[in-house]
């Protein structure tokens, strides 16, 4: 039988989230995570080194958001 992991390294989100989170997407450039949720709502976390976690946007859907991912935009 498997070993579970250290929880040492894991960062704990705010508990802002009504409902249950179903995808967690890392920004490719930026200490991001994007979460998506049952709550009709993605939620972008700034993530600091020490582990930290602070709410820095939201953005509301009609229904519950399944998934969640980065783009890369060119201006």
């Amino acid at each position: 039988m498997g070993s579970l992991g250290s929880l040492n390294n894991d960062t704990a989100l705010f508990s802002d989230h009504e409902d249950t989170i179903q995808c967690l997407s890392w920004s490719p450039v930026t200490n991001h995570l994007a979460a998506a949720s049952w709550d009709c709502k993605v939620r972008i976390y700034d993530v600091a080194s020490t582990r930290s976690a602070r709410a820095v946007a939201a953005l509301a859907a009609e229904a519950p958001v399944f998934s969640c991912d980065w783009a890369e935009v060119s201006y």
